[in-house]
């Protein structure tokens, strides 16, 4: 009888989804539920505000003034509030790469949308830089959260 080569089963071989490794919820204050709800409450707002500013801002010929200026300052204030209040450090590295990746995509996208659809191009453009005024101060802190935990584990 010819012996058999192969590769020996280790552990458990059933594949998981990222949900299934993940942790059990975790048991939160009143305190924490309601700093939570701010942070989402924060993201949900300063992302329907950043698109209707781009979309004013699209439409009409409204010249960068004190207005809009007060307007971005809000969206960048919700921005830095999300990224101290809303992210977790076990959500640091899926924020990072989509916010990276928004804002890196978001340059090209407009690029090509402003060259294909003229019409539609500066509403976009505008409902993109909008965004990306939120999102990068939230990157950014969340950036920090990164690097203090990378400090801390060494």
């Amino acid at each position: 009888m010819a012996k058999k080569r192969g590769v020996k089963k280790r552990g458990n071989t059933k594949k998981t989804s990222v949900k299934s490794r993940s942790k059990k919820p975790v048991k939160r204050s009143k305190k924490q539920k309601i700093i939570l709800d701010i942070g989402k409450g924060g993201f949900v707002f300063g992302i329907i505000l950043a698109i209707v500013v781009g979309i004013l801002l699209g439409t009409t010929n409204v010249k960068i003034g004190l207005g809009v200026g007060i307007t971005y300052s809000i969206i960048f204030i919700l921005g830095l509030i999300v990224g101290l209040l809303n992210i977790t450090v076990d959500e640091i590295n899926e924020f990072l790469i989509a916010a990276i990746t928004f804002l890196v995509a978001a340059g090209v996208n407009v690029f090509v949308i402003k060259m294909t659809l003229p019409l539609f191009g500066g509403v976009i453009e505008q409902i993109f830089i909008a965004i990306g005024v939120f999102v990068a101060p939230a990157a950014t802190i969340v950036a920090f959260k990164a690097m203090y935990e990378l400090a801390k584990k060494k």
